[in-house]
């Protein structure tokens, strides 16, 4: 099983009749567990939007993105949120910090919010579906 996939992953912008920008097209991907992963490409490729809709920031237009088996679209916007924060860590290109904090205590901070210590990755909690 891959940690991470997607299959048949697009995304759109734009309403009907307006201009649609197709900023990803049937992106299939696969990451194993213990695989690094480098997004590489020109500006306006698709890199961004492609880790927002990876991370359930953003929703895809179509197809599917599975975090360990579970598709993220099964999720409603508080489950994504919970699973951001206990299963993955997402760093905003606007370096959405917390003003008098560095990056590591921004990081760290998240646990502190959820009251809870960091999580060891062989005890973290499963992802369920709705």
């Amino acid at each position: 099983m891959y940690v991470l996939e997607t299959r048949s992953l697009k995304k759109a912008y734009g309403a009907e009749g307006e201009v649609c920008v197709h900023a990803l097209c049937g992106v299939n991907l696969q990451v194993r567990k213990g695989e690094l992963l480098a997004i590489m490409g020109p500006s306006g490729s698709g890199k961004s939007t492609l880790l927002h809709i990876l991370g359930g920031v953003e929703t895809p237009s179509s197809g599917q993105v599975l975090l360990e088996g579970v598709d993220l679209a099964t999720l409603n916007d508080d489950q994504r949120t919970i699973v951001r924060r206990e299963r993955m860590g997402f760093i905003f290109q606007s370096f959405n910090l917390l003003r008098p904090l560095r990056q590591r205590r921004t990081c760290l901070c998240r646990w502190s919010l959820a009251a809870c210590r960091r999580p060891k990755p062989a005890s973290a909690p499963p992802i369920r579906s709705a």
